[in-house]
């Protein structure tokens, strides 16, 4: 019973919400703001060496036979 009352209730708001029609009349406009002074928090980070290289190396791939299932 909770969860047909709850499904009846969102289908109704959502359809009030649908039968409204929207329209902007005026532009937003953003106040103007003066901030003077201040100062930013500074870090010391000590990050760790990293070496990045390549070498070459040879691997080794085992081979594998595929028998169709009723082909045996």
């Amino acid at each position: 019973m909770k969860k047909f009352l709850m499904v009846a209730s969102m289908a109704g708001l959502t359809l009030s919400m649908s039968a409204c029609k929207v329209e902007k009349t005026q532009d937003a406009k953003l106040p103007e703001v003066h901030a003077t002074g201040g100062q930013l928090p500074t870090y010391d980070v000590k990050t760790p060496d990293v070496k990045v290289g390549t070498k070459k190396t040879t691997i080794e791939v085992p081979t594998v036979e595929v028998t169709p299932a009723g082909k045996k």
